[in-house]
């Protein structure tokens, strides 16, 4: 029984340190009214010069609860969930304190029943993320920033004082491909009575299409009082598996219900998938019997106007265009990210390499005991995922005692599934004597290092954590945008041939913010900071989707006296397609065999320059356009939607066209935009300016979900040359 109070929205917030008496107090003065997901650093961010703000915050708001939950079960208490987020600080109820919390990028679980009261309640959340050098990723200044605030939602939830451990549900399960799978299923009940009671659990397996696969009913077992029990694990056999995969996302539920005689006191469901994940000695990554090439990239969770504090939507977008590049695995850099993107990774078919919130700050003391913790919490969390194929230990530092305790851990929690850690310097890691305590050697950029990787670790295997980077490709500049797409090209054709290597993660899915070195920004996304592509998205996708697809990309704007006889313009071509043919106004002018990556010197006309291609039978084509002036603003709304419902999320493109309505592609300026109506702007500034590069810029609008409309303004300037 699932009785929850969503305490999302409606949250007074305070920027700066707050007192006791604030946090028992009412007094909503200097306070904003912010919605959750929340992050401080939503406009000080991923702009030059400007240092983000690391420090403290408070949130605090009422809630109405009601005199008793809903359903047949009376006793019990309530309990306050946060979702993942950063930093440190304390939890009040009523004027007292809860408990001193730590985010953990996963958030806090607290008993609250003594603390709440029928009728109204006040909550408030202090914050700080500024932390302890013990507190993950024990960095003063990684190179990413440690956003602040509530960048998960929270919810009051019902807990029955019988019930089922949520994380205590444990689904495992033996894979043969072409055989009946089993399945194994443990669960754990607690009691938080004084006295020691009966119970028995009802367990059934829905398989992907909503019908049931398997049913079994554990005995009463007298579980003590105030302890937890977990009953003998119970087995089921599916005879005709729906195994997961990138291809077909296959997902299973396990339904537990907990039984008190005839009552049901508690239900909880587990979604789950059935597939064999395995990195074979000398021979690379096998999915489901399978050989398959791991092709993904890194993921930052940030972007300007939301910090760290994502929408669901965004979360489920990230994974779509990963998916649609061709990815089929994405490593979550360098921290436990939001349970949505986990979801939208199980349900697309994305696999995943999760890992604890570190960046060369692997150590022991308490940095250890903190990240043990982080690691047992993570797992417990996301070990029925079927993405998930890999747990990560640390990036770029080393510790042979840290290592083993956390690869000693996931393995009593988790088993199946092999541990990594991102090695940057191998000398380092054979002086440190780390070589042989991963079971997947994860190299960052050595990849000449990779044979001796491969032989020092448990499972001979390999996989390139990250390559491929390019920090200076900011999108709209042509040649660096080349450049970075000859950096990721010559990274892969140094892998080539390694058949003992797993594949490789580019570095990395989008553009992100630091202060490490006072960068303030890496353009080293294949998408820019609002996921708009660049050069190399074109490039991979050429090299890993699945779909006909072909871009082209170059100057192709008149120049006065900068073109003469026998002079050409550079012009790349991105495709899968078998062949490919340039046409000039109509006129072909060129055709070449199809590889991922063709250039081509073309005199130029002013008009329209086409790359066509041909695959299985399917013409895709790409086209530019000779602009004239930019003339007028075109703006573009596209809803990003949460698979759940929820509040839509528009992406604002602002596109400067001529007067034929074609892109001018080398205007490059600010766009000013403003909002009237039942939404919120999330702008890179707080007066509402974005950047515009190669003639397009993208903001995002939160609408309020009721139905009612919005107007988008935009005002824009260009840059002199």
């Amino acid at each position: 029984m699932d009785v929850q109070i969503d305490l999302g929205n409606g949250w007074f917030f305070r920027r700066g340190r707050a007192g006791r008496g604030w946090a028992k107090s009412y007094d909503d003065a200097d306070c904003v009214t912010v919605d959750l997901p929340h992050s401080w650093n939503l406009d000080d961010t991923f702009q030059e010069g400007v240092d983000y703000y690391r420090g403290h915050g408070a949130y605090k708001r009422t809630f109405i609860l009601p005199t008793a939950p809903c359903g047949s079960v009376r006793d019990g208490t309530w309990v306050l969930e946060s979702e993942g987020f950063y930093g440190t600080g304390d939890v009040w109820l009523n004027s007292r304190k809860v408990a001193d919390v730590d985010g953990e990028f996963l958030g806090f679980r607290l008993d609250v029943g003594g603390f709440v009261q029928p009728g109204t309640n006040l909550l408030a959340v202090r914050l700080t993320n500024n932390c302890r050098s013990f507190v993950l990723p024990g960095i003063k200044m990684p190179d990413f920033l440690l956003h602040g605030g509530l960048a998960g939602r929270v919810f009051l939830r019902w807990e029955p004082a019988v019930s089922l451990v949520m994380d205590g549900i444990r689904i495992d399960t033996a894979v043969m491909p072409g055989q009946p799978v089993i399945a194994g299923v443990t669960v754990q009940v607690r009691n938080t009575t004084a006295v020691s009671v009966d119970t028995a659990v009802r367990l059934t397996i829905i398989d992907p299409s909503g019908r049931e696969a398997g049913s079994a009913t554990i005995p009463a077992t007298n579980v003590p009082a105030g302890g937890t029990l977990s009953p003998a694990e119970t087995r089921f056999e599916i005879p005709r598996p729906e195994l997961w995969s990138p291809g077909r996302p296959s997902l299973y539920v396990c339904r537990c219900e907990l039984l008190r005689g005839s009552m049901v006191a508690d239900v909880r469901e587990k979604r789950f998938g059935l597939r064999s994940a395995v990195f074979e000695p000398g021979r690379g990554f096998f999915l489901n019997g399978e050989r398959v090439e791991l092709r993904g990239c890194n993921r930052h969770e940030n972007m300007p106007g939301f910090g760290g504090a994502l929408p669901v939507a965004m979360h489920r977008e990230d994974a779509r265009l990963l998916r649609e590049t061709g990815c089929n695995i994405v490593r979550l850099s360098h921290y436990p990210q939001h349970p949505a993107f986990l979801d939208a990774c199980d349900e697309l078919g994305l696999m995943v390499y999760a890992e604890i919130a570190s960046w060369k700050s692997v150590r022991t003391g308490r940095w250890l005991r903190r990240a043990l913790r982080q690691m047992e919490r993570m797992i417990l969390r996301d070990r029925h995922r079927p993405s998930i194929i890999l747990w990560g230990m640390g990036n770029e530092s080393r510790s042979r005692r840290a290592y083993r305790e956390l690869g000693s851990l996931a393995k009593s929690l988790d088993p199946a599934r092999p541990v990594t850690y991102a090695e940057n310097h191998l000398y380092r890691a054979v002086r440190e004597k780390t070589l042989d305590l991963a079971d997947v050697w994860g190299c960052n950029y050595e990849i000449e290092a990779l044979e001796a990787g491969c032989a020092a670790s448990r499972l001979r295997a390999t996989i390139v954590s990250e390559v491929g980077n390019m920090p200076t490709a900011a999108r709209g500049d042509l040649q660096e945008e080349l450049k970075q797409v000859q950096v990721i090209e010559q990274d892969l054709a140094r892998m080539e041939g390694k058949e003992f290597n797993s594949g490789c993660v580019i570095w990395c899915m989008n553009d992100y913010a630091t202060m490490r070195k006072r960068r303030y920004l890496r353009y080293s996304g294949i998408f820019d900071a609002w996921r708009l592509p660049k050069m190399a998205r074109a490039f991979l996708m050429a090299r890993w989707a699945d779909d006909p697809n072909i871009h082209v990309y170059g100057d192709w704007a008149a120049r006065a006296g900068r073109d003469g006889p026998g002079g050409g313009r550079e012009i790349h071509v991105f495709s899968n397609c078998r062949s490919v043919v340039l046409l000039r106004n109509g006129r072909e002018i060129a055709s070449a065999e199809g590889k991922p990556h063709l250039v081509f010197c073309v005199e130029f006309e002013e008009g329209q320059l086409e790359a066509r291609g041909i695959f299985g039978g399917q013409s895709v084509s790409d086209s530019l356009r000779s602009p004239g002036p930019a003339c007028r603003i075109h703006v573009t709304g596209i809803e990003i939607t949460p698979r759940t419902g929820g509040r839509p999320l528009w992406a604002v493109d602002i596109m400067m066209l001529d007067c034929a309505g074609v892109l001018c592609s080398d205007w490059h300026g600010t766009a000013v935009v403003s909002v009237a109506g039942d939404a919120r702007l999330f702008a890179f500034t707080p007066d509402g300016v974005i950047p515009v590069s190669g003639g397009v810029g993208r903001t995002f609008v939160l609408g309020s979900g009721g139905g009612s409309s919005a107007t988008v303004e935009v005002v824009c300037q260009a840059v002199a040359a």
